[in-house]
């Protein structure tokens, strides 16, 4: 038996929140070029908002793509692409449901925000 579940923009705007601001802040970081560019980005929108939330827009709106780089070793480990955001969350669902159901049932805290955030980035749990 097949179960779909679908997540609206409205989950995955409060996990780019919710793992930028402080579920996935200990492992990842963006450089300076690429932030300049999610900020150009908006400005053409004329977007004003957080960062975390220009990254959000700039993402998935306007379809940036985003490298993201270890933040010990600075190496670049993934791309947020929103063009591959449905395949990297079916493979969450796939590993951790939990963290899919807990957001979608508006339970989830900062580590299930990490979880969907990491597939988001490199496509499975390494840090979390």
């Amino acid at each position: 038996m097949e179960i779909t579940i679908k997540l609206n923009e409205q989950h995955i705007e409060d996990v780019f929140v919710t793992a930028i601001e402080g579920g996935s802040n200990y492992w990842f970081d963006f450089n300076y070029k690429d932030v300049a560019e999610v900020r150009r980005v908006c400005e053409e929108d004329n977007y004003r908002d957080s960062l975390c939330m220009q990254i959000y827009y700039a993402v998935f709106r306007k379809g940036l793509k985003l490298p993201v780089y270890d933040d010990w070793s600075e190496e670049q480990i993934g791309v947020l692409d929103v063009t591959n955001f449905g395949e990297r969350l079916q493979n969450c669902m796939d590993n951790h449901p939990e963290a899919i159901y807990n957001t979608l049932f508006e339970n989830g805290d900062a580590n299930d925000a990490d979880i969907i955030f990491e597939y988001l980035c490199i496509n499975e749990l390494v840090y979390g």
